[in-house]
């Protein structure tokens, strides 16, 4: 990566700030790659610069990308820790979009650990945090993590209109993100599970266009 040679030239000049965003745009860019293992890397170096400088926006969302990263690979608990340790940090500086979506993160590793009352909990703060932001990434993120606990749970019923808000806030671009075609996926499974097969249909072929794209 060209951002690699950027790493080693701020590195020479010790500029702390500039290696906590460079660090951070590589993290990205590596995790769109599904390079799990170099993007947990980059993050945590994004997040060390980033509190030497004070820069807590840098350093929340490097935290939020860290616990999608470690939610990847399967790392549950560190998930949890730093969508947690996220949140703080973007509710120190007024970030509620950060804030809710760092949320929704740890509620879904609470989730795949099977703490399913936690993961509701936190599921339903980060769903209030992000209903007052107007924001349709934190809207989506919260809406499909408190839909997908309880689809797993089998409260197949009171998991749909949670799914649903999800999937009505995605928009624009949002539509071609994975996570998209995974909402809507479920969506799918809970509809024919509740004999609504004319929409099971319907959610399905969104999922499949979605994934074709």
């Amino acid at each position: 990566l060209k951002k690699q040679g950027g790493v080693k030239a701020i590195e020479k000049i010790n500029n702390e700030k500039g290696k906590a965003y460079v660090n951070l745009n590589m993290g990205v860019a590596l995790q769109s790659m599904q390079d799990y293992k170099k993007a947990e890397q980059a993050f945590l170096s994004a997040i060390k610069s980033a509190n030497k400088t004070a820069n807590k926006g840098v350093e929340a969302t490097a935290c939020y990308n860290l616990c999608l990263v470690y939610t990847n690979l399967k790392r549950y608990e560190e998930a949890y820790t730093y969508g947690m340790k996220g949140a703080r940090l973007a509710k120190n500086i007024a970030d509620a979009s950060t804030e809710a979506g760092c949320l929704a993160n740890s509620a879904e590793a609470l989730a795949r650990m099977n703490k399913f009352n936690d993961a509701e909990q936190l599921a339903r703060q980060a769903i209030t945090i992000a209903d007052s932001t107007n924001d349709p990434f934190s809207i989506n993120a919260s809406y499909a993590v408190m839909g997908g606990t309880l689809e797993k749970e089998g409260k197949i019923k009171e998991a749909i209109p949670f799914l649903e808000k999800s999937c009505q806030a995605a928009n624009g671009s949002m539509m071609y993100d994975p996570s998209i075609a995974g909402n809507y996926f479920t969506l799918s499974e809970c509809y024919e599970k509740t004999g609504n097969f004319s929409k099971a249909l319907e959610a399905y072929k969104t999922f499949t266009t979605i994934k074709d794209t």
